[in-house]
């Protein structure tokens, strides 16, 4: 029997998690002209793990952080977390850190 959308929301509301994650990957011109090449491969290899375990993966681009008070993502606390791939900028780990401790 597959879940519908309603029995996920009630479920995240009873348990206060969402079972999804994001991984951070750079998007903004002056952050990086080029993502790591094994970039794709990674978030591949993260997205089997996390689905082995009953999570979702979502793409969070760097420009959702920077502007956090506009992205759905920080607004409704939609992460149980997040995983960063490159090195980012210090004002990027900084709003990070204050929206998901």
């Amino acid at each position: 029997m597959a879940t519908t959308l309603k029995q996920v929301a009630a479920r995240a509301m009873r348990t206060r998690k969402t079972t999804q994650v994001g991984v951070l990957v750079r998007n903004r011109p002056g952050y990086s002209r080029h993502t790591h090449p094994l970039a794709f491969e990674t978030i591949l290899g993260i997205n089997e793990g996390l689905q082995s375990v009953g999570y979702v993966l979502s793409i969070i681009g760097v420009g959702d952080v920077i502007e956090a008070s506009e992205s759905r993502v920080f607004q409704e606390h939609i992460l149980d977390g997040m995983v960063v791939i490159d090195a980012m900028p210090d004002v990027v780990v900084d709003e990070i850190n204050q929206r998901m401790p």
